[in-house]
C-alpha cells in the first residue's frame, strides 16, 4: 500500500509562510481591495494583555453591591498603567490614535463584563467611549444616593456578627462602609471602630457560656 510522504522536518513545514500570500490572492479575486491578515499590526499596550476577570471576580448590579470596590479596582489599575484618561471627563485627545482607541475598547470590554446586562444596558455612553459609560455610571448611583444611603446606614449601624468570625466580621463592616463612601463622606474611622466593637460585644455577650 503507498504510504503518505513523510513531512519535512523543518520550521515551514505546515507552510505557514504562504498563508499571507494566498490570502492575498484569494482577496484579490472579483476585485476585492487586498487584505494581507498577516501584515496587520495589532495596537500595542500593556493594558491590552490585562484580563479584568482576574482581579473582578463580581458582579456589579443596579443595587449598587460592591459599585465602590469595583471603581477602586478600575481606577487603580487604570492609574498603574497611565491610562486614567480613559474614564476622566475631558481629557481625551481630540484625535485619538489606534492604540488609545484600542485601549479604551478594552476599558469597555471590562464594563461589559464586569457589570449586570440590565445595569450595562443603563449607562452605557451613546458614543461608545468608556468614559461615557463610567460618568453615566456614577450619576446613576448618585442619582439614587439618598435612598441608597438610607440603606446602607440602617444596615451599617445595626450589622448583626452571627456566626461571623471577627476577621470576617470586619469585613463585612468595611465593604458596607465602602458602598457607603460611593455617596457619601467616607464613614469616620471611629464610628467604625464602634460599630465593630458594638458587634463583636453584643454578639459575643448574646451567646451562651461554654
Amino acid at each position: 500500500m503507498p504510504r503518505a510522504p513523510a513531512t519535512p522536518h523543518n520550521s515551514d513545514a505546515f507552510n505557514l509562510g504562504n498563508i499571507s500570500d494566498a490570502l492575498t490572492v484569494a482577496a484579490n479575486i472579483g476585485g476585492i481591495p487586498t487584505y494581507n491578515a498577516m501584515a496587520y499590526n495589532a495596537p500595542s499596550h500593556p493594558l491590552l494583555s490585562v484580563h479584568i476577570s482576574k482581579y473582578v471576580k463580581f458582579t456589579v448590579t443596579t443595587a449598587g453591591t460592591n459599585y465602590s470596590k469595583w471603581r477602586q479596582i478600575i481606577t487603580s489599575l487604570l492609574t498603574m498603567y497611565q491610562a486614567i484618561d480613559h474614564i476622566t471627563e475631558g481629557a481625551a485627545p481630540a484625535a485619538p490614535d489606534a492604540v488609545w482607541l484600542a485601549v479604551d475598547i478594552h476599558v469597555s470590554l471590562w464594563f461589559l463584563a464586569t457589570l449586570s446586562d440590565d445595569l450595562h444596558r443603563l449607562v452605557q455612553g451613546s458614543d461608545g467611549h468608556a468614559c461615557s459609560t463610567w460618568t453615566r455610571l456614577r450619576r446613576f448611583f448618585l442619582d439614587h444616593g439618598s435612598s441608597r444611603y438610607l440603606y446602607l446606614s440602617k444596615a451599617f449601624h445595626n450589622c448583626p456578627r452571627g456566626d461571623l468570625s471577627v476577621s470576617d466580621y470586619a469585613a463585612k463592616l468595611q465593604g458596607i462602609a465602602d458602598d457607603l463612601a460611593a455617596v457619601e463622606p467616607p464613614v469616620d474611622d471611629r464610628d467604625l471602630a464602634l460599630a465593630f466593637l458594638d458587634g463583636v460585644g453584643g454578639s459575643s455577650n448574646s451567646r451562651p457560656p461554654s
